[in-house]
């Protein structure tokens, strides 16, 4: 049946269950097996840069803290919820992207790429930060693009993309980057600067991390 009857939703989300089929049981590259294990030493009652050395913001050994702790209470492994999460998070980035692109080809290739990126990075990063960052973003990248464009969009899809894209901008500090250089960049096409919705995502968003690594991390 060809692919020319199925719209770039439907053919992206095949493509996102077929990555999580084919790497279900791995590589658990070394990235992931410290940030469960780490998470496993919290809920045992380890502290975080205290009886263990990070570097990096805490966001992420939080989450596989409590993956570790879903797993312990249902029997599946850690991992394999951590790959759940993944496969629930780019599907909805993709419908998100999709939503906040109009033109055909672009979705095409929006779906395409992010597929294809996840299926070629997996056998050396899989479920690692900068494949969270990918699908974190990538609606961002099309809002942005929109706005480059002069359409039109609702404040409602503009926040959620915001929203979307703080967990993963929250993971590594040099992540802030990338919205510096896309604000940059929209300032340069369009010649001023505003205040939008996806600002006050990322803002509340950040605000509400700061308070968390106040309250459950001031070591960090």
């Amino acid at each position: 049946m060809s692919a020319r009857r199925f719209g770039p939703a439907a053919i992206g989300l095949a493509g996102l269950l077929l990555w999580a089929a084919v790497f279900w049981t791995g590589p658990l590259v070394n990235d992931v097996a410290w940030q469960l294990w780490i998470g496993r030493a919290m809920n045992g009652g380890a502290s975080l840069y205290g009886d263990i050395l990070e570097v990096n913001p805490p966001l992420w050994f939080w989450i596989g803290a409590g993956f570790e702790r879903l797993g312990s209470a249902t029997g599946l492994a850690g991992e394999r919820w951590l790959a759940l999460a993944f496969l629930a998070y780019a599907a909805l980035s993709l419908l998100l992207t999709l939503r906040l692109i109009e033109e055909r080809r672009r979705q095409w290739a929006a779906a395409l790429a992010l597929v294809a990126t996840l299926f070629l990075t997996s056998p050396y990063a899989h479920l690692q930060r900068e494949q969270f960052l990918l699908m974190a973003v990538l609606p961002y990248v099309a809002l942005a693009a929109r706005r480059a464009d002069g359409r039109p969009t609702p404040r409602g899809l503009a926040f959620v993309a915001g929203l979307l894209a703080a967990p993963g901008l929250a993971l590594k500090h040099h992540f802030l980057i990338f919205p510096a250089l896309i604000e940059g960049w929209l300032i340069w096409r369009r010649k001023r600067v505003d205040v939008r919705a996806e600002h006050v995502a990322l803002a509340g968003a950040a605000l509400a991390y700061a308070a968390a690594v106040l309250l459950f991390a001031p070591s960090y």
